[in-house]
């Protein structure tokens, strides 16, 4: 039996729609064009009555690479939110090929990414929206245990290993990371993330906020890496801090929560891009934690290009002079000098 066919005999047994609606109901396909590893390689299917979209269903395949509960434990959680909503979830079941998550479709919708593409919003206001709701997560999460801190600083240590070879090093920034999360438990908390808290998931319909996309839900203790993705790949963000977008991380260094956002978006990618997507991103975030833990480097590389420019404006003048007349002349007034002389 296809996806497809399973949808609508689970549609259909549950009463989401009924028998004498089916003829009336069409289904389609949605892909993006995220170049993804076949096995991590979801759908989004839209569920139409009479052509008019009232169900968006997600399909992540078996083995998918998060918890489908976590999916479910964060939808929950969030739905008690007041500054935005989720779209209504109206049902959830598994097969063998993967698991199928029906929710309500949100009519009129436009993402953030899109209001400030055309300008209804400028950045103050996208960053207000994105702090405003990172915050609320925030507020409702809970101190973190000590297994739970734990297991977080083991598996920090495993992304960052995979940017940074040099041991030495990476024991350094793990011990710091300890350091910091010591003395500033009380900004650092066990949150439920969806992975992907970003302006093109972030939906304004009829007045009221939507968040989408719950494929990587999890818990983190370190929410401030959804702002830095902000800043990492949102136009308008690009100039901010972490600390703009978090302000409850209070006097944890940028420095630090970057180079920990960055190590996330390494294991993110790792686990759904495609190889060769995988090979060129890598090489980006590794260029990227190198210009943060070695800024030196970065001033070194400017002073050699300053240092380059002009050796090569002394080459022009040189050039220059060498092509003169007065140049031909003094080298032939040489060479004369240079036979009398030797005469």
């Amino acid at each position: 039996m296809t996806l497809i066919n399973q949808l609508k005999e689970y549609l259909l047994q549950e009463q989401i729609i009924s028998l004498k609606d089916k003829e009336s109901i069409s289904i389609s396909l949605l892909i993006g064009d995220a170049p993804k590893r076949v096995e991590a390689l979801s759908r989004r299917y839209i569920v139409s009555k009479n052509v008019k979209p009232f169900l968006s269903v997600k399909f992540l395949p078996e083995p998918w690479r998060f918890s489908f509960q976590d999916i479910l434990q964060t939808r929950a959680l969030y739905s008690s939110f007041n500054l935005f909503k989720v779209p209504q979830l109206f049902g959830h079941f598994s097969t063998k090929e993967g698991h199928f998550f029906i929710e309500e479709y949100i009519n009129a919708a436009t993402p953030l990414a899109k209001l400030i593409e055309n300008g209804d919003f400028n950045s103050r206001q996208a960053l207000e929206v994105i702090q405003g709701i990172l915050s609320e997560i925030w507020s409702a999460s809970e101190p973190a245990s000590s297994e739970f801190i734990q297991l977080e600083i083991n598996n920090y240590r495993n992304y960052l290993q995979t940017l940074i070879e040099e041991s030495y090093l990476l024991n350094i920034i793990v011990e710091n990371i300890e350091k910091l999360i010591d003395i500033n438990s009380i900004n650092i908390r066990q949150a439920w993330s969806t992975g992907d808290i970003m302006d093109r998931n972030i939906l304004l319909s009829d007045k009221q906020w939507y968040l989408v996309d719950f494929d990587y839900c999890h818990q983190t203790l370190f929410l401030f890496k959804e702002a830095y993705r902000n800043i990492l790949y949102a136009k308008w963000a690009d100039n901010l801090t972490v600390h703009e977008i978090a302000p409850w991380l209070g006097k944890f260094p940028e420095e630090m929560a970057r180079v920990l956002s960055i190590a996330w978006e390494k294991h993110l990618y790792s686990e759904i891009l495609d190889m060769q997507a995988n090979l060129a991103y890598d090489s980006h975030l590794r260029n990227l934690i190198w210009s943060i833990l070695y800024p030196q480097i970065n001033q070194l590389d400017a002073t050699l290009r300053d240092r380059e420019f002009e050796v090569a404006k002394l080459q022009a003048e040189i050039n220059h002079i060498k092509a003169s007349p007065a140049w031909r002349l003094l080298k032939k007034t040489r060479g004369i000098k240079d036979r009398i002389l030797g005469g």
